[in-house]
């Protein structure tokens, strides 16, 4: 009895301490800061971001993630000011910084797919930046 009291106490106190995710579903080339286009409104902290589908997000403001984002297959613009102290993962998807936007990483950047990560604003590095498989990491800051 007391295997089975400890093994329920064991469950329920993983249970609560695993993070929730939200889920990309809005449409292409939707706003990030829109939360009826998550599952479970928008990413935070305790609330992780999964990008599942092919399609696109746009970063349109500025955004601190201080989560965990994981792009499977969708195509991520950012327009506007990020500063990542999460965890950042691209595992089959695309990401762009475009003209003017800064991402500043002081957490956690992986790239681990073939898709190319275009810069054409300034990404400055303060944390772990890695780049696997036969990715392009296109290079043309303005800052």
């Amino acid at each position: 009895m007391n295997k089975l009291y400890f093994a329920v106490v064991l469950l329920l106190c993983t249970m609560t301490t695993m993070a929730q995710s939200t889920q990309w579903i809005g449409p292409a080339g939707g706003d990030w800061s829109t939360a009826s286009n998550w599952t479970n409104g928008l990413p935070a902290a305790g609330n992780d971001a999964l990008i599942t589908s092919v399609g696109s997000v746009a970063i349109n403001n500025p955004l601190i993630i201080d989560y965990s984002v994981t792009n499977f297959s969708g195509n991520i613009a950012v327009n506007a000011d990020v500063f990542n102290i999460g965890n950042f993962v691209n595992s089959g998807g695309n990401m762009s910084l475009s003209n003017g936007a800064l991402f500043l990483n002081s957490g956690s950047v992986s790239f681990t797919n073939d898709g190319p990560f275009t810069n054409d604003g300034t990404f400055l590095n303060y944390g772990t930046f890695q780049q696997n498989g036969n990715g392009v990491f296109n290079n043309n800051p303005t800052g």
